[in-house]
């Protein structure tokens, strides 16, 4: 597989790209579940339902919700697209909000309704064939450089959300020197083979408002300086930190390399 650049926009890509299928069959236990993987295999995870159960991913979500707050929504409907096994959705029901997903693992899916008892639909998002108009929220974290065509995912967001609903995209940010450049393809996030797509801040507003949105707040993060618990100050504080002592074979340290961005459906 080759990752390429699109000279009109700038996007980045992986051509080719596996078969709807293939991408599915990928994501089965041993893709959130694999202790015995080679530590450079960053094709699976560990543990992937680990760092949820110990917690770690809480303040991000805290963080989710805190902006919905600002933007004016507090609780309503929303749906998570490419929810893994829903512990997002598990932490939106505890806010008070109606909370269902998307996710085409099957076994995610299932130890999510069983573990969690959380509402999740197995499969790809027009697939569900939800109603129009029928959601608050959707918000697609980490999973937007996973599909095989963001835009219809952003389209089929937009038919399903009510005027005036958010969607809310966390994805990579590959528009910066450090990434691009200076790590390039040791890039811990470069996985041409699940990850298709890689973005900058202007291809992210460019499919937004094709499809009907206004950006409303964007942010960067780093996932390599604290698994998303530093942005602002400290997060360069953090990417200090580790430059000048970096623990025993840490590698990527990878600024402001993860997009946030709200965005409104005019």
């Amino acid at each position: 597989m080759t990752v390429i650049k699109c000279e009109s926009c700038g996007l980045i890509f992986t051509n080719p790209q596996l078969t709807q299928k293939d991408l599915t069959s990928h994501y089965d236990k041993n893709y959130y579940y694999s202790p015995q993987k080679d530590p450079k295999d960053n094709t699976r995870y560990f543990d992937y339902n680990a760092r949820y159960l110990k917690g770690k991913e809480k303040k991000r979500f805290i963080e989710i919700f805190e902006n919905l707050k600002k933007l004016g929504l507090r609780t309503g409907k929303l749906l998570d697209v490419g929810c893994a096994c829903g512990f997002f959705i598990e932490e939106a029901n505890k806010k008070g909000w109606q909370a269902e997903g998307v996710e085409i693992s099957k076994w995610a899916a299932l130890w999510g309704k069983k573990n969690l008892r959380v509402k999740i639909f197995n499969g790809e998002l027009r697939q569900a064939k939800f109603r129009s108009a029928d959601f608050d929220v959707v918000t697609f974290l980490d999973s937007f450089e996973h599909f095989r065509n963001p835009l219809i995912e952003l389209k089929e967001a937009a038919r399903i959300l009510k005027k005036g609903g958010l969607v809310y995209v966390e994805t990579i940010n590959f528009d910066n020197p450090i990434t691009r450049h200076l790590i390039g393809q040791k890039y811990v996030h470069m996985v041409p083979r699940l990850h298709l797509y890689y973005f900058g801040r202007k291809q992210i507003k460019n499919m937004l408002q094709k499809t009907g949105f206004q950006i409303m707040q964007m942010s960067l993060r780093s996932s390599s300086v604290g698994d998303y618990e530093y942005s602002g100050l400290g997060m360069y504080a953090k990417y200090l930190s580790l430059l000048l002592n970096p623990p025993k074979g840490y590698r990527n340290f990878a600024l402001n390399d993860v997009i946030n961005i709200y965005a409104r459906k005019n």
